[in-house]
């Protein structure tokens, strides 16, 4: 990273607290969309998205992660005809990363993602949701787009946040061309040009916010649409490329992946998390487009680790929904405990933020600038988290690092309420 000399203002909410009081919104209901590669532990985190009172799941767009897109698709469809929610709409979405080579994580999941569990018992596929003809990209930006609502006291809200942190950017590439010429006056030209790089980037994210604030601006409107994504971002990323409004759309998003401690979970990128190494290139992508996004981290999922007796007390009750958390768990839990891992809950945890954001203690939650690293042989995916300040830039990331784990437990139990 880069490092610059003066200080760049804040802009939107500066506390969680503040922050949880605009997805409150006054105790109306929120809308969420889900972008998923349907792994056990996104079938986790879906359930428990659908059994929480106060939001509505108003779309699942299917990305490649965990197992191919098709199977991603296919799992969908399975979760939602088994929760009595076909009314949901599915959109098919990226079969491939934007960069990096295709992989997944059946070695972990099974190789159709829920454990190879059979249907015994459950509905035919005839009965299933069905999978809608719009793909999930412009299912996003529409979804999205068509959530932007006026207020009612015709303030405008996102039009101001939008500007404010343009601005900001503005101060930002003030900061980096008197980095670049320093460099350049002694003689670290390699150094200058990567600055100009960073420049180029900068001016390209201000003339997209400037033109999202002019058309969201045509009103006093502001977003009222969620996503939880957790898998990786390639549909969220075309989005972002594809129309430049799209993020500015999106009232939050939260991301399920990275590592800013290096603590990762591929066998052979010690550093990397699986979402972020399977499309990393969309990961730097997301960060960069959106307006803040909570990342919930690899290492905040490996620091709230249960022993396997404790998933009990949600998989043992007398519900549909436990027999089927028992039976897709099953391959996970024998591998997980031929290994000596504990349950470590990547999914379940992201969607518990999302939902109940208040669970996030009063330092679990911190403003840092953050990038992607995508060079790193060793390296590459893993989150460059300024934890200390150094290098001045406009802070664009909340980081989850703690939350309580007495409440954070009683949402795992919800996952298996009917």
């Amino acid at each position: 990273m880069t490092s610059t000399n003066d200080a760049v203002p804040e802009v939107l909410a500066s506390s969680w607290a503040e922050f949880c009081e605009t997805i409150c919104n006054g105790g109306a209901r929120r809308k969420l969309i889900i972008d998923c590669d349907a792994g056990t532990d996104d079938t986790e985190a879906i359930l428990m998205c659908l059994n929480c009172p106060n939001v509505d799941v108003v779309a699942i767009t299917c990305v490649n992660g965990n197992i191919h897109r098709d199977q991603v698709i296919h799992n969908v469809r399975r979760v939602l005809s088994l929760c009595g929610r076909t009314d949901i709409p599915v959109f098919a979405g990226a079969v491939a990363p934007l960069v990096a080579p295709l992989e997944d994580a059946s070695f972990f999941h099974g190789a159709d993602g829920l454990g190879d569990a059979d249907t015994k018992g459950e509905a035919p596929e005839s009965e299933w949701p069905p999978l809608q003809e719009e793909n999930a990209v412009d299912a996003l930006i529409r979804i999205c787009r068509e959530g932007v609502k006026p207020t009612a006291e015709g303030d405008n809200v996102h039009q101001v946040h939008i500007a404010q942190l343009a601005d900001a950017l503005e101060t930002k590439e003030q900061q980096q061309r008197k980095f670049m010429k320093a460099l350049a006056s002694k003689g670290d030209y390699e150094g200058a040009r990567r600055i100009d790089l960073d420049i180029k980037d900068t001016s390209s994210r201000i003339m997209s916010l400037r033109r999202a604030a002019e058309t969201i601006g045509h009103g006093e409107c502001y977003p009222t649409v969620e996503v939880l994504a957790l898998g990786p971002l390639t549909n969220l990323a075309i989005a972002a490329r594809l129309n430049v409004e799209f993020p500015a759309t999106v009232k939050h998003l939260f991301i399920m992946g990275g590592t800013y401690r290096a603590r990762g979970n591929v066998p052979y990128n010690a550093s990397s998390e699986f979402n972020a190494h399977a499309d990393p290139e969309a990961l730097d992508i997301c960060m960069r487009a959106f307006m803040r996004p909570v990342l919930v981290t690899w290492e905040a999922c490996l620091d709230h680790a249960l022993p396997w007796d404790r998933v009990h007390a949600w998989r043992d009750k007398p519900t549909k929904k436990a027999a089927f958390i028992t039976k897709i768990m099953h391959h996970t839990r024998a591998l997980c405990e031929r290994e000596g891992w504990p349950f470590v809950p990547a999914d379940p945890l992201a969607a518990a933020v999302c939902l109940y954001p208040d669970i996030v203690t009063e330092k679990g939650a911190q403003l840092h600038y953050v990038e992607v690293e995508l060079a790193g042989a060793k390296t590459r995916s893993q989150s460059i988290a300024d934890l200390e300040d150094m290098t001045k830039c406009v802070r664009n990331c909340w980081l989850i690092t703690d939350v309580n784990s007495d409440r954070l437990f009683h949402a795992f139990c919800s996952i298996t309420d009917e």
